[in-house]
């Protein structure tokens, strides 16, 4: 957030320094948990992590979901840097409708602030508006899109019914997609069928 930039993991760690050695941060000895744990730094319910840039100047980072909540383009390799076309499909699942951070909530939506409500909804509206209105062929020929019902963002102590709803819902997208599936109409972000295809 302090950099006004998008954070790949693990690519970028090498741009930040290792608290114990005041080193560039080594991606392969970083923590999986740890990155899991920045990952999912959503503004008003995580405190952010942060971390040291190059130069000692703290670094803020919060949820990717803040710029794009589904980035299945991190996982396209450029052909012109593989040298060679994709050799496998790269799938995405994404959960849709469902309710944002401040949707929904019962009583305790009432004691919320106006401000920490219209951040919740400015929040959410970032994370699916962009993903939302730039979806491209590429992102939609590989994606299983689960419906999330009226589950919300933040209900991190879900009912049994709820989770057997997301586990149904989950099946029924994915045989549906696999169902009908075409090999040939993969692409990937840039624009490149499998290898064969």
């Amino acid at each position: 957030m302090t950099n006004n930039a998008l954070l790949v993991l693990p690519d970028d760690l090498p741009n930040y320094l290792d608290p114990a050695t005041e080193q560039p941060i080594d991606p392969d000895t970083f923590k999986l948990s740890r990155a899991a744990r920045m990952s999912m730094s959503i503004p008003y319910f995580y405190e952010p992590v942060v971390l040291k840039d190059k130069e000692n100047k703290d670094a803020v980072i919060i949820d990717g979901g803040t710029l794009s909540n589904f980035p299945v383009w991190l996982f396209d390799v450029d052909p012109a840097v593989a040298g060679r076309p994709p050799q496998r499909p790269t799938y995405g699942f994404t959960l849709t409708g469902g309710r944002g951070l401040m949707n929904g909530g019962g009583a305790f939506r009432r004691f919320v602030p106006w401000p920490i409500t219209f951040g919740g909804q400015i929040f959410h509206t970032a994370q699916v508006a962009w993903d939302n209105r730039f979806v491209s062929h590429s992102t939609r020929t590989r994606t299983v899109a689960i419906d999330a019902d009226n589950v919300g963002t933040t209900e991190f102590n879900l009912s049994a019914e709820k989770r057997r709803l997301l586990v149904s819902n989950g099946r029924e997208a994915a045989t549906e997609f696999l169902d009908g599936f075409d090999l040939n109409s993969y692409m990937n972000t840039f624009h490149q069928k499998l290898a064969g295809a």
